[in-house]
Order: C-alpha cells, then structure tokens, then sequence
C-alpha cells in the first residue's frame, strides 16, 4: 500500500514538472493581476473606509448638536445632563451637585429628555417598610 502510494506520488510529481516546462512563462499578462488589485481595494473602501467616514461624520453632527441641558452617554457608560460647554470639553452632571468634565470625543450618544430620573423625589422620604420580626414564645 505504501509502495502504491509512492508511486503515484511520483507519478503526479513528474506530470507537473512536465506540464511546468511544456507552458511557456506568462510575464506579460498583467491586466488580472491589476483587475483582482482592483477589486479587492474597492471591497476594503465599502467595507472599512466608507461605513467609518459615515460613523465620524454622525458623531461630528453629535458634537455640533450638545447643548446645555442635553443628557448624554459617555464611552464609559456614565449618564448625565451636560451643564457646561468649552472648546474640547464638556461638563456632565451626574447626580445633583456631582459635575464630571469629559472631552467631546467622549460623548457617544444622546439621550431622550427625560430619562434621567432626579434623585430629588427620593429624598427626605423614608422607607415604609416595616422589619418583620419573628417572635417566638419559649
């Protein structure tokens, strides 16, 4: 079985060596070449170049768009209403009286009105439960 092998294998090998110097050498064809260059540069631009440059101008709108007290999502995922605005960055305010300066890059979306929930309702309010405590007689 492996004397049948090998034979074939030098069967196939000597074909191809055969078939190597019967052909002569395609230096001159060069149109394929340029064609599948062409195409694969094209494939790169609309699937990297062009939904990137779509992503940069969207956020390019973003920043053109923040305005005092429009809430915002950072890159770290931090909530909040923007209460001041300089050059390249933002003031956020977290919680009341909790202010953090972001650069502008950081913002990555905008939220509606509205979805942030003040803590204001929450305080001076006590919880109403009540413990249950178990009394056991003994």
């Amino acid at each position: 079985m492996l004397r049948t092998l090998l034979l074939s294998l030098a069967a196939i090998t000597s074909l191809s060596v055969a078939n190597a110097q019967a052909q002569p050498a395609a230096g001159g064809d060069m149109t394929s070449t340029f064609i599948l260059i062409a195409i694969m540069g094209a494939m790169m631009y609309f699937m990297i170049i062009r939904p990137q440059k779509k992503r940069q101008k969207e956020h390019q709108q973003l920043m053109a768009s923040l305005k005092i007290g429009t809430e915002v999502i950072s890159t770290a995922g931090i909530v909040g209403k923007v209460t001041k605005l300089e050059d390249n960055f933002v003031h956020v305010e977290i919680a009341p009286n909790v202010v953090i300066k972001f650069q502008r890059a950081a913002i990555v979306n905008m939220v509606p009105k509205g979805t942030i929930q003040d803590g204001s309702d929450k305080k001076g309010k006590k919880d109403d439960k009540k413990d249950d405590v178990v009394k056991t007689e003994g």
